[in-house]
């Protein structure tokens, strides 16, 4: 189910005054609801060559609630569900996750539980945690800006895997892929260890949501019970080499 009034990456001039418009009264926007979508690109490393899979991502808010998980797109250029190299005589084949649930996170703050399932050959349960209710990545808020359709964002990291752009008008306890701890919600983000790059798309706030968005056929499955969930500490601020570094690993 999709929820939107329009598309961020093809606004019309009008639509981009709508959007300068719902951020300025966003300053409430915590008890407002969310529907949003965002592209996702996942660049695999096949040996010699790379290829770029296609993923849209689904964000819902309602009230204490959030629930965010992933379509894959790319099973319509991978029907078999994996990717056939050839290397003169010789095929090499790499498997693709083919579920068409994908990194399923749920948050309910007012029970404050989490369920999380990755549905790849990893992990095809979910997990159901207990967490605090503060409860934040390790996040280093950076002093560099920068306007993406019309918001003004900033930039947070933590150190080792995310380079995130937040709206700090946009008030959420939780954003994609269940991330904590960010005043405001993503609009952009780098995923570094698994070389993903999610892009908002579209959303409307508030929004209209049925209540069965947070109660999905696969909750009805038996969960594991995992342990409780606590703050990360920050790391130290990143030193000059090391955000040169990171730099480089995007641009590869």
């Amino acid at each position: 189910m999709l929820y939107s009034h329009f598309t961020v990456n093809t606004m019309t001039h009008f639509g981009k005054l709508l959007l300068l418009g719902l951020v300025t009264t966003s300053l409430t926007s915590a008890g407002q609801n969310i529907a949003a979508t965002y592209v996702v690109e996942k660049t695999i490393d096949l040996g010699k060559s790379i290829a770029t899979l296609s993923i849209t991502a689904h964000y819902y808010k309602k009230g204490n609630k959030y629930i965010y998980w992933e379509e894959p797109l790319y099973l319509s250029k991978y029907p078999k569900g994996e990717i056939e190299i050839a290397e003169g005589n010789n095929m090499t084949i790499f498997p693709l996750d083919t579920d068409n649930v994908q990194a399923l996170v749920y948050y309910d703050y007012d029970s404050l539980i989490t369920r999380q399932g990755l549905f790849n050959q990893y992990q095809h349960f979910l997990t159901e945690y207990p967490f605090e209710e503060k409860r934040t990545e390790p996040w280093i808020f950076e002093t560099e800006t920068k306007v993406i359709n019309g918001m003004k964002c900033q930039l947070a990291t933590d150190r080792h895997e995310w380079r995130v752009w937040f709206c700090p008008n946009i008030t959420v306890k939780t954003s994609l892929v269940g991330l904590q701890g960010l005043p405001g919600m993503v609009i952009e983000a780098y995923c570094l260890p698994t070389n993903e790059h999610f892009t908002l798309s579209t959303y409307e706030m508030p929004a209209t949501i049925d209540d069965k968005i947070f109660m999905p056929e696969i909750f009805k499955q038996p969960m594991v019970k995992g342990e409780l969930l606590k703050s990360i500490k920050a790391s130290s601020p990143k030193t000059k080499l090391e955000k040169q570094q990171d730099l480089i690993n995007q641009n590869n």
